[in-house]
């Protein structure tokens, strides 16, 4: 419920009382104000134009609960009505709203200084606004500010919303000559065509906003089936692309295990070239040692020669000349072993071939070889000692 105060209302009358409709519409006070203002403009011009009511429109800022104010086209005035066949004007004020014809008018009764508002009336309040069925059923196609005012004093002369505030219990009468209802008829009249008109219109429009549905519909049917292919294309192609990539993947880790596998082969092989190259670095100094040592040998074994060629020839038994006791006894004694082997072999033979007698080798062979054994012993000494006397010699001299 909105809340208009008419003593502290603000208003301000922008025109004169026969200023037209679409003047105040055209003010920069209201420019955007009304979705629809050649309604709005229609409706008030019928209702100013009628005789049968003293209405005028005014630019008036209208205040809502909230405190909020906007400014509206509204329309002040009396409406005459009959009640007891005596003719009454009720002071009265509609907002024009924004929204209309959308939304209906906001109506209020405002009682001069000598009238006061009706207590518990059945269509107003204490604040003067008004309530009846013709404003809760508002639909925009078929109600109009002159069938609503039509309404209003119907109810109105009824029941009238406000008294005189004297000792007199009824209204005053006013001097103006009862309304004139053929011009009321002949209004609604016009505005039943006009309300015929605006549904040919309106049919017309709902035909084209349907023709224009279906269109959009076929439009987002197609769009749709468009979006849906796109979006069927799109899953395709994403799986063949995971499937390809799925592929590249695998081949991918396949060949890099193979290639690190072969990486690992060639460092083992690399790690065994290493330590063969080391290997063949090792044996090739330790030839090269040998080498030099083999070409100084043969350069003595040359020089030997060719010494020997030069001294002639030489005794057997100076091929092998003792530098010591200890050589001398070992050679002596390493020829001796060597005589008492060849002597068994000998007797062996000669046992063998039944010229000596079984017994009789048996004897010489246990005495040569107890003599050997003596020879063996003697040579083994003298070469340990001659290795003891070696090692005290290399002792001695380091």
């Amino acid at each position: 419920m909105h809340y208009n105060n008419h003593n502290n209302r603000h208003s301000q009358h922008h025109t004169s009382n026969n200023a037209s409709v679409s003047n105040l519409l055209q003010n920069s006070r209201l420019a955007g104000t009304y979705r629809d203002p050649t309604r709005v403009a229609r409706d008030v011009e019928a209702v100013l134009s009628s005789r049968s009511t003293g209405l005028r429109a005014n630019i008036t800022t209208f205040i809502e609960n909230t405190g909020r104010g906007q400014e509206l086209l509204s329309l002040e005035g009396t409406i005459p009505i009959i009640y007891n066949k005596t003719t009454y004007n009720i002071p009265v004020e509609f907002y024009i709203m924004p929204a209309y014809p959308v939304r209906g008018p906001q109506c209020f009764v405002r009682p001069s200084s000598n009238m006061v508002i009706k207590e518990r009336h059945k269509h107003v309040g204490t604040d003067g606004c008004i309530y009846m069925p013709y404003l809760s059923e508002w639909r925009p196609r078929s109600h109009c500010l002159t069938e609503m005012i039509v309404w209003m004093q119907s109810l109105f002369g009824q029941d009238p919303p406000v008294f005189a505030s004297s000792s007199s219990s009824s209204l005053e009468k006013v001097e103006p000559p009862p309304p004139d209802y053929g011009a009321v008829l002949a209004e609604q009249q016009r505005s039943r065509m006009q309300w015929e008109e605006d549904q040919r219109r309106l049919a017309e429009e709902r035909r084209l906003a349907e023709e224009e549905k279906r269109r959009l519909d076929q439009e987002r049917h197609r769009a749709a089936e468009e979006e849906r292919t796109y979006q069927q294309a799109r899953a395709d192609l994403t799986r063949k692309l995971q499937v390809h990539l799925q592929s590249s993947y695998e081949d991918a880790r396949r060949e890099m295990a193979n290639e690190m596998r072969k990486q690992g082969q060639l460092e083992k092989s690399a790690r065994q070239v290493g330590v063969q190259m080391r290997d063949l670095e090792y044996r090739k100094e330790h030839l090269q040692e040998e080498i030099d040592t083999i070409d100084l040998n043969t350069i003595k074994l040359k020089d030997y020669i060719q010494r020997a060629e030069e001294k002639g020839e030489v005794e057997v038994d100076e091929l092998a000349v003792p530098t010591d006791v200890h050589s001398r006894q070992m050679l002596n004694l390493s020829a001796k072993n060597a005589a008492y082997s060849d002597c068994i072999y000998h007797l062996q033979d000669a046992c063998h071939n039944g010229v000596l007698p079984m017994d009789t080798y048996l004897q010489k062979v246990r005495k040569l070889a107890r003599e050997q054994f003596v020879c063996r012993y003697h040579l083994m000494k003298v070469a340990k000692a001659r290795e003891n006397g070696l090692s005290s010699t290399a002792s001695e001299e380091y």
